[in-house]
């Protein structure tokens, strides 16, 4: 579904270029995140520390800031880094398909969709596939490792 809307935002912008596709991609993703950042705040009102600190009548901006932030902070990092491997894939995917960024901008998409032209360059699918399966495995490796951290640290 996420290749789809950005397909029809990429309609109205022939040729976007790093900005637009970054504002595409972030109009794209932001809606997620945000149902993830509300879902973890609700989450931990429930939470014996919220529920004290509201008792003993400290300031709401306070427990926010001091109780809430960094309770959500460390649980919503795995859900970023699980969203940059995505992000990465899409990416890849419209420059493959000709519809990322302009041919002045290197990309592995880039890189891949040229040799639809050359079937003898089997090095310029090889290597830009090897690298996108590293980053997009290295991504997802270093996501899990931080939510098995952050569930140590929060319990």
């Amino acid at each position: 579904p996420g290749l789809l809307f950005v397909l029809l935002l990429i309609q109205i912008f022939p040729k976007p270029d790093l900005i637009t596709l970054s504002t595409i991609i972030a109009i794209l993703y932001s809606p997620i995140l945000m149902k993830y950042i509300r879902s973890l705040a609700k989450t931990e009102m429930a939470n014996n520390l919220v529920i004290t600190e509201e008792s003993l009548g400290k300031n709401s901006w306070r427990i926010i800031f001091f109780s809430l932030g960094p309770r959500i902070i460390i649980r919503i990092f795995p859900i970023l880094i699980f969203g940059l491997a995505n992000i990465l894939l899409l990416e890849t995917s419209l420059s493959f398909l000709g519809l990322g960024m302009s041919v002045d901008e290197i990309s592995l998409g880039a890189l891949m969709a040229q040799s639809k032209s050359n079937l003898q360059a089997w090095w310029l699918i090889l290597f830009p596939g090897l690298i996108i399966f590293w980053m997009v495995f290295s991504f997802n490796r270093f996501g899990d490792w931080l939510q098995k951290n952050a569930s140590k640290e929060l319990s």
